[in-house]
C-alpha cells in the first residue's frame, strides 16, 4: 500500500512539539522539554470455563501510567511557583494538564492531553559535562487522550 508524499517531506517530530502546562494559578507554553513518556492501558479480567479458550472478559482496570516528563532545570525552576499555590500547598498535590500539540507545517494539528497530573517522583542526576541540567518528574494522571480521543468512555471530569 503507498503512502502519501509528506508537505515539503516534513513528518511529525519532536522539534515542533509544544508543550502546555495548565494549573490553577496559570497556564504557560514551554519548549525546553527535553523528553516526555505517557501511556495507558486496560487490564481486562478473562472469564474461563471448561473450554481452553476464554469465554468472555470483564470490562477491567484503566490506568494511565508511566507518565513522566524530563525539563529542562531552568524551565522546572519556572513551572515549580505554577504548581506552588501557596506556603501550604505543595508542589505535589497540585493537580494540573500537560497539553502536547504535534504541528509540523501541511499537516493536520494533533493533540494529546494528560489529564489530572500530580508529581509523583522527582528525580535529578547531574553530572560534569557540556549538556544543561535537566529534572526529572514523574507523574500520576487520571486520563490521557490521544489526539483528543479518550482510551475508554464515560471518563470522569
Amino acid at each position: 500500500m503507498a503512502t502519501e508524499p509528506l508537505i515539503n517531506g516534513e513528518a511529525h517530530s519532536f522539534a515542533r512539539v509544544e508543550l502546555t502546562v495548565n494549573t490553577p494559578t496559570g497556564s504557560r507554553t514551554f519548549r525546553g522539554v527535553k523528553e516526555i513518556t505517557y501511556d495507558d492501558k486496560v487490564e481486562r479480567g478473562a472469564m474461563r470455563g471448561t473450554h481452553p479458550q476464554k469465554l468472555g472478559r470483564t470490562l477491567g482496570d484503566y490506568n494511565p501510567d508511566n507518565v513522566s516528563v524530563t525539563l529542562y532545570k531552568h524551565v522546572w525552576l519556572e513551572l515549580l511557583p505554577l504548581l506552588t499555590q501557596n506556603d501550604t500547598v505543595g508542589f505535589g498535590e497540585t493537580p494540573f494538564d500537560i497539553v502536547i500539540h504535534f504541528a509540523p507545517p501541511g499537516l493536520p494539528l494533533s493533540t494529546d492531553t494528560i489529564a489530572g497530573c500530580l508529581v509523583v517522583g522527582l528525580g535529578s542526576s547531574h553530572s560534569q559535562g557540556s549538556d544543561a541540567l535537566v529534572q526529572k518528574l514523574d507523574l500520576d494522571p487520571m486520563y490521557i487522550l490521544h489526539d483528543d480521543q479518550p482510551m475508554i468512555s464515560n471518563l470522569l471530569p
